[in-house]
C-alpha cells in the first residue's frame, strides 16, 4: 500500500463519479473512497505524516485522510476492525479466518431476503474470490450456512481450479510422450472425473 494507490482510487471514483447517467447526477458529496488492507499501511502513514497530510483515528481500523483529496478518503486496517462489529468490511480481506466465515455467514442468513441482497451477493463474491486458496485448501473452513447462500459461486470458483490443474497435467504428460489413454486413465483417478469428463479435459 502506496500514495500512488490512493490517488489510483480516487481516479477510478472520479471517473464513477464522471460516467452518471445525466450531468451531475452522482454528486460528489455521495462519494466516499475507501481502501482497504489487512495491516497497517506504516509506509503510506509515514508519507502522510512527511508530507503533512493530517488523518485520523475515527475507530479502531478505521483512518480518515482529513485533507481535501477530491473525495472523503479512508482507510480500513482489516487487522484492527472488531470481528463483530465490522463483519462485513473483514470479509473484503484476503486474510478470513474460520471464525470470520461463521459471522459473515450469520450476518448473511439475517440481511438475504431484505432490500440489500444484491450488496450481499457482491460481498460474498470479493471475500470468496480473495480466499479462495484458504476454501479449497480446507473446505470445512467455508461452513455450511455459507455454502447454501453461495452455494453455485463456490462450486464455479473450485470448479474452475479443477480445470486449471487437469489441463496443466494433461500438457506435462503429453510432453513427457504419455499416451492419451494412460493420460485420461490418470486424470480420471486423480480428480475423481468419470471416462467422457476426462476425455473433453484431455480434448480441451
Amino acid at each position: 500500500m502506496n500514495v500512488d494507490v490512493i490517488y489510483k482510487c480516487i481516479a477510478y471514483a472520479a471517473l464513477y463519479k464522471a460516467y452518471g447517467e445525466t450531468t451531475d447526477c452522482i454528486k460528489a458529496d455521495d462519494v466516499t473512497v475507501t481502501v482497504v488492507c489487512w495491516a497497517r499501511p506504516r509506509k503510506l502513514f509515514w508519507y502522510f505524516s512527511e508530507h503533512k497530510i493530517r488523518f485520523s483515528k475515527r475507530h479502531p481500523g478505521i483512518y480518515h485522510v482529513e485533507r481535501d483529496l477530491l473525495f472523503p478518503v479512508q482507510i480500513v486496517v482489516a487487522r484492527e476492525l472488531d470481528k463483530r462489529e465490522h463483519v462485513w468490511l473483514r470479509a473484503l480481506s484476503k486474510e478470513m479466518e474460520r471464525d470470520d466465515f461463521e459471522r459473515l455467514s450469520e450476518a448473511a442468513a439475517k440481511l438475504k431476503e431484505t432490500a440489500n441482497g444484491e450488496f450481499i451477493d457482491s460481498v460474498l463474491q470479493v471475500s470468496i474470490r480473495a480466499n479462495e486458496k484458504k476454501l479449497k485448501e480446507d473446505k470445512d473452513m467455508c461452513c455450511e450456512a455459507l455454502r447454501e447462500l453461495f452455494e453455485p459461486e463456490l462450486k464455479e470458483s473450485w470448479k474452475k481450479g479443477q480445470r486449471q490443474s487437469v489441463r496443466a497435467m494433461v500438457n506435462t504428460m503429453t510432453k513427457k510422450g504419455y499416451h492419451s489413454d494412460e493420460i485420461i486413465d490418470i486424470i480420471m483417478q486423480s480428480f475423481q472425473l468419470d471416462r467422457n469428463e476426462a476425455m473433453k479435459y484431455f480434448i480441451s
